[in-house]
């Protein structure tokens, strides 16, 4: 006998368009994001820029504000690392696929696929998707590195280039 219902019914359809719409916003950032290096070369903070004073820069990482000080600050490097990217991208398709997949198990019109097996495929193909489109997504940002180096001149320089290249979203140093 054979089943006549639609492969995708209006509830997956409705559960598909709510995950798109309401992920929308996880993706755009609140502030721009930034690796701060000594002079050493070592990573000391990350996180989204919240000011830049003469002397000093402060960054949100999570709950945290920290206050980094001229001084302090070797090397800058702007937005997320590859790694991030690729870890980020896996671990959304991974999710998103599994959901996906899980919703069309239809074991009564597929031989064998069940909800287990929509979830499984879902995070195999989502994970290695996701890696490819983060690593492009790597491939393709624009970031920036700029030598400090405690160095007055070259952190107005950066404080000028910065402003002036519209680096920093709204609401930040009004």
């Amino acid at each position: 006998m054979k089943d006549n219902s639609p492969l995708i019914t209006r509830l997956e359809f409705c559960l598909i368009v709510f995950l798109v719409v309401f992920s929308l916003p996880a993706i755009s950032q609140k502030s721009f994001f930034v690796r701060i290096y000594d002079s050493n070369g070592v990573k000391t903070q990350k996180g989204f820029v919240l000011s830049l004073t003469d002397t000093s820069l402060t960054l949100q990482n999570g709950s945290r504000n920290n206050t980094i000080q001229l001084k302090d600050i070797g090397l800058l490097k702007t937005k997320h690392s590859a790694g991030h990217d690729i870890l980020v991208g896996s671990i959304v398709n991974s999710v998103f696929n599994a959901i996906i997949f899980s919703a069309f198990a239809k074991p009564q019109k597929f031989e064998n696929w069940t909800v287990g097996n929509g979830i499984l495929y879902g995070i195999l193909t989502g994970s290695v998707s996701g890696a490819l489109a983060g690593g492009l997504n790597a491939l393709f940002k624009k970031s920036e590195t700029f030598l400090i180096q405690g160095d007055l001149r070259k952190w107005q320089d950066f404080k000028k280039a910065w402003f002036a290249n519209n680096i920093l979203q709204k609401g930040l140093n009004k």
